[in-house]
């Protein structure tokens, strides 16, 4: 008698409805990133490049054109879980780049990585952020 008697009142009745209505767009933005995901790897494949390369750039123009012809948040930019998703995955994308490295190559070249790793470090990023004392 318990589940009936909340759909007599309105209010929880809402409450459900509300629930079901978020859980139903939590699944269609975790079913359009995966289908996105595997279009990845299936167009990786054909072009016989890297996989987290393609993968990385779907997912920019993915997100480039829904928030360009829908919403800005009409990916899941918003949603707590899809963040987390997507902070693990950039943690598991440095990991991956390490592997990729051979030490033999790194110490053949070495003077070539030196150079451009101190390149980049001496030179100054757009991006940093400055402290200012007022």
């Amino acid at each position: 008698m318990g589940a009936f008697a909340s759909v007599s009142d309105p209010e929880a009745l809402k409450q459900h409805i509300a629930e079901e209505d978020s859980i139903g767009e939590t699944f269609q933005v975790a079913a359009i990133w995966f289908g996105l995901a595997i279009l990845s790897t299936v167009l990786a494949s054909r072009l016989r490049i890297s996989v987290a390369l393609v993968e990385i750039c779907v997912g920019v123009a993915a997100g480039a054109i829904a928030s360009r012809f829908f919403s800005p948040g009409a990916m899941g930019a918003d949603l707590p879980w899809l963040r987390f998703v997507a902070s693990a995955g950039a943690v598991l994308l440095t990991f991956l780049a390490g592997t990729e490295l051979d030490p033999t190559v790194l110490r053949l070249k070495r003077k070539e990585v030196l150079t451009v790793g101190f390149a980049l470090r001496s030179t100054p990023r757009s991006g940093r952020r400055t402290s200012s004392k007022k």
